[in-house]
């Protein structure tokens, strides 16, 4: 299903939220994941956290993503998530 870009302005129809020009812009603004604050720390805590969790708590499959890691870590400590 073909929808307007989301950009303002933007007369495009894409299948995704903006159309090919305004994703890479919007890609380029959002920086890097390291700009953004996930270095190697927090990929490491966030491996923890996964292999800690192992279930999604949603849907009982096997995690593939770790919600609020920071705050996990924050909270329970490091030593605390790999005991499980």
């Amino acid at each position: 299903m073909l929808r307007p870009c989301l950009e303002r302005g933007c007369p495009r129809l894409s299948r995704k939220t903006r159309c090919p020009e305004h994703e890479r812009a919007r890609e380029v603004r959002r920086g890097t994941s390291t700009q953004r604050g996930y270095n190697a720390e927090y990929r490491r805590n966030r491996a923890i956290v996964l292999a800690a969790s192992g279930v999604c708590a949603y849907c009982g499959k096997p995690a593939e993503t770790a919600r609020a890691v920071s705050g996990l870590v924050k909270t329970l400590g490091v030593d605390a998530l790999r005991r499980g």
